[in-house]
Protein backbone atom coordinates (compact mmCIF):
# COMPACT_ATOMS: atom_id res chain seq x y z
CA UNK A 1 0.00 0.00 0.00
CA UNK A 2 1.15 3.48 -0.84
CA UNK A 3 0.06 6.64 0.93
CA UNK A 4 -0.61 9.83 -1.03
CA UNK A 5 -1.38 13.28 0.26
CA UNK A 6 -2.72 16.12 -1.87
CA UNK A 7 -4.90 19.22 -1.78
CA UNK A 8 -7.98 19.56 -3.95
CA UNK A 9 -9.72 22.73 -5.09
CA UNK A 10 -13.33 21.83 -5.74
CA UNK A 11 -16.87 23.05 -5.74
CA UNK A 12 -20.23 21.58 -4.74
CA UNK A 13 -22.56 21.42 -7.74
CA UNK A 14 -26.30 21.98 -7.88
CA UNK A 15 -26.88 18.23 -8.02
CA UNK A 16 -24.94 17.73 -4.75
CA UNK A 17 -21.80 16.30 -6.37
CA UNK A 18 -18.22 17.57 -6.58
CA UNK A 19 -16.46 19.30 -9.47
CA UNK A 20 -12.64 19.27 -9.42
CA UNK A 21 -10.83 22.50 -10.35
CA UNK A 22 -7.21 21.98 -9.27
CA UNK A 23 -4.95 19.49 -7.52
CA UNK A 24 -1.80 20.25 -5.53
CA UNK A 25 0.38 17.19 -5.01
CA UNK A 26 3.81 16.10 -3.83
CA UNK A 27 4.39 13.84 -6.85
CA UNK A 28 3.34 13.83 -10.53
CA UNK A 29 1.28 10.64 -10.28
CA UNK A 30 -2.06 10.64 -8.49
CA UNK A 31 -5.05 8.40 -7.80
CA UNK A 32 -8.09 10.56 -7.11
CA UNK A 33 -10.78 9.39 -4.67
CA UNK A 34 -14.40 8.86 -5.78
CA UNK A 35 -15.62 11.25 -3.07
CA UNK A 36 -14.56 14.58 -1.60
CA UNK A 37 -16.07 15.27 1.82
CA UNK A 38 -18.86 12.76 1.05
CA UNK A 39 -19.69 14.38 -2.32
CA UNK A 40 -19.28 12.11 -5.33
CA UNK A 41 -16.59 13.41 -7.71
CA UNK A 42 -18.45 13.65 -11.03
CA UNK A 43 -16.74 16.36 -13.09
CA UNK A 44 -13.27 17.58 -14.02
CA UNK A 45 -13.45 21.33 -14.72
CA UNK A 46 -12.09 22.98 -17.86
CA UNK A 47 -8.33 23.65 -17.60
CA UNK A 48 -8.14 21.55 -14.40
CA UNK A 49 -4.69 20.11 -15.17
CA UNK A 50 -3.61 22.82 -17.65
CA UNK A 51 -0.88 25.27 -16.64
CA UNK A 52 -3.24 28.21 -17.20
CA UNK A 53 -5.43 28.56 -14.12
CA UNK A 54 -9.14 29.19 -14.71
CA UNK A 55 -10.94 29.24 -11.37
CA UNK A 56 -14.56 30.35 -11.08
CA UNK A 57 -15.62 33.53 -9.32
CA UNK A 58 -17.89 31.57 -6.99
CA UNK A 59 -16.78 29.80 -3.81
CA UNK A 60 -14.00 27.23 -4.12
CA UNK A 61 -13.40 24.73 -1.34
CA UNK A 62 -9.92 23.48 -0.46
CA UNK A 63 -9.56 20.04 1.09
CA UNK A 64 -6.34 18.28 2.08
CA UNK A 65 -6.78 14.57 1.46
CA UNK A 66 -4.71 11.59 2.58
CA UNK A 67 -5.37 8.31 0.81
CA UNK A 68 -4.01 4.79 0.80
CA UNK A 69 -3.59 3.32 -2.67
CA UNK A 70 -3.49 -0.38 -3.41
CA UNK A 71 -3.27 -1.16 -7.12
CA UNK A 72 -5.97 1.17 -8.47
CA UNK A 73 -8.09 1.21 -5.30
CA UNK A 74 -8.16 4.42 -3.24
CA UNK A 75 -9.10 4.56 0.43
CA UNK A 76 -9.47 7.95 2.12
CA UNK A 77 -7.80 7.97 5.54
CA UNK A 78 -8.11 11.69 6.30
CA UNK A 79 -9.79 14.82 4.96
CA UNK A 80 -9.15 18.28 6.35
CA UNK A 81 -10.68 21.55 5.13
CA UNK A 82 -8.15 24.31 4.51
CA UNK A 83 -9.41 27.92 4.75
CA UNK A 84 -8.00 29.04 1.39
CA UNK A 85 -5.48 28.33 -1.37
CA UNK A 86 -2.84 30.53 0.26
CA UNK A 87 -2.60 28.05 3.16
CA UNK A 88 -1.72 25.01 1.07
CA UNK A 89 1.63 23.73 2.44
CA UNK A 90 4.73 24.61 0.39
CA UNK A 91 5.67 20.98 -0.28
CA UNK A 92 2.67 20.68 -2.64
CA UNK A 93 3.00 21.65 -6.31
CA UNK A 94 0.19 22.41 -8.72
CA UNK A 95 -0.45 19.20 -10.63
CA UNK A 96 -0.54 20.71 -14.10
CA UNK A 97 1.30 21.11 -17.38
CA UNK A 98 4.73 19.44 -17.46
CA UNK A 99 4.41 18.17 -13.88
CA UNK A 100 1.56 15.70 -14.64
CA UNK A 101 2.68 12.14 -15.47
CA UNK A 102 -0.13 9.76 -14.46
CA UNK A 103 -3.72 10.34 -13.33
CA UNK A 104 -6.26 7.77 -12.23
CA UNK A 105 -9.74 9.26 -12.32
CA UNK A 106 -12.34 7.45 -10.22
CA UNK A 107 -15.14 5.57 -11.99
CA UNK A 108 -17.59 8.18 -10.65
CA UNK A 109 -16.31 10.84 -13.10
CA UNK A 110 -18.82 11.38 -15.92
CA UNK A 111 -17.47 14.61 -17.48
CA UNK A 112 -14.12 16.15 -18.42
CA UNK A 113 -14.19 19.85 -19.31
CA UNK A 114 -12.68 21.56 -22.33
CA UNK A 115 -8.89 21.84 -22.31
CA UNK A 116 -8.76 19.96 -18.97
CA UNK A 117 -5.39 18.40 -19.85
CA UNK A 118 -4.18 21.16 -22.17
CA UNK A 119 -0.38 21.08 -22.63
CA UNK A 120 0.16 18.21 -20.19
CA UNK A 121 3.23 17.34 -22.24
CA UNK A 122 4.47 14.61 -19.87
CA UNK A 123 1.13 12.90 -19.22
CA UNK A 124 1.86 9.27 -20.11
CA UNK A 125 -1.03 7.37 -18.54
CA UNK A 126 -4.67 8.08 -17.80
CA UNK A 127 -7.30 5.84 -16.22
CA UNK A 128 -11.03 6.46 -16.63
CA UNK A 129 -14.30 4.72 -15.84
CA UNK A 130 -16.97 3.52 -18.25
CA UNK A 131 -19.44 6.16 -16.96
CA UNK A 132 -17.39 8.97 -18.53
CA UNK A 133 -19.67 10.32 -21.26
CA UNK A 134 -18.89 14.03 -21.73
CA UNK A 135 -15.50 15.15 -22.96
CA UNK A 136 -15.12 18.86 -23.72
CA UNK A 137 -13.42 20.21 -26.81
CA UNK A 138 -9.64 19.90 -26.98
CA UNK A 139 -9.53 18.26 -23.53
CA UNK A 140 -6.30 16.45 -24.50
CA UNK A 141 -4.69 19.07 -26.73
CA UNK A 142 -0.90 18.69 -26.83
CA UNK A 143 -0.83 15.56 -24.65
CA UNK A 144 1.90 14.17 -26.89
CA UNK A 145 3.29 11.68 -24.36
CA UNK A 146 -0.07 10.01 -23.63
CA UNK A 147 0.64 6.39 -24.57
CA UNK A 148 -1.71 4.37 -22.35
CA UNK A 149 -5.37 4.78 -21.49
CA UNK A 150 -6.97 2.40 -19.00
CA UNK A 151 -10.75 2.05 -19.20
CA UNK A 152 -12.47 0.28 -16.31
CA UNK A 153 -15.08 -1.60 -18.28
CA UNK A 154 -15.69 -4.08 -21.04
CA UNK A 155 -14.78 -3.51 -24.69
CA UNK A 156 -18.46 -3.78 -25.61
CA UNK A 157 -19.79 -1.35 -22.99
CA UNK A 158 -20.73 2.20 -23.92
CA UNK A 159 -18.22 4.82 -22.73
CA UNK A 160 -16.62 8.11 -23.73
CA UNK A 161 -13.62 6.33 -25.26
CA UNK A 162 -14.42 7.31 -28.85
CA UNK A 163 -14.61 10.98 -27.89
CA UNK A 164 -11.17 10.76 -26.29
CA UNK A 165 -9.65 8.90 -29.25
CA UNK A 166 -11.01 11.57 -31.60
CA UNK A 167 -8.90 14.14 -29.73
CA UNK A 168 -5.62 12.21 -29.72
CA UNK A 169 -3.54 12.34 -32.89
CA UNK A 170 -0.87 9.77 -32.00
CA UNK A 171 -1.09 6.02 -31.40
CA UNK A 172 -2.29 4.92 -27.99
CA UNK A 173 -2.71 1.63 -26.13
CA UNK A 174 -6.17 1.24 -24.60
CA UNK A 175 -6.51 -1.41 -21.91
CA UNK A 176 -10.04 -2.46 -20.99
CA UNK A 177 -10.05 -3.72 -17.40
CA UNK A 178 -12.72 -5.85 -15.77
CA UNK A 179 -12.63 -7.96 -12.62
CA UNK A 180 -11.70 -11.03 -14.63
CA UNK A 181 -9.75 -9.90 -17.68
CA UNK A 182 -7.67 -7.25 -19.39
CA UNK A 183 -7.94 -6.58 -23.12
CA UNK A 184 -5.37 -4.30 -24.73
CA UNK A 185 -5.94 -2.65 -28.12
CA UNK A 186 -3.66 -0.25 -29.98
CA UNK A 187 -5.44 2.64 -31.70
CA UNK A 188 -3.56 4.36 -34.51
Amino acid sequence: MKEQEFCILWQKTKDETAKLFRVYAKEPEILLPAEIEHYSLKAIAPYCFAAAEHLPDSEILVTKVTVLCEKDEVYITNEERIPNVMQIPDEFRVLCGDYVKKIVLPPSVTAIGSLAFYNCLNLEELSIGKELREIGSDAFMNCRSLKTLFLYGNVREKSGLQQILNQISSGIDVAFLTNTEQVKIFYP
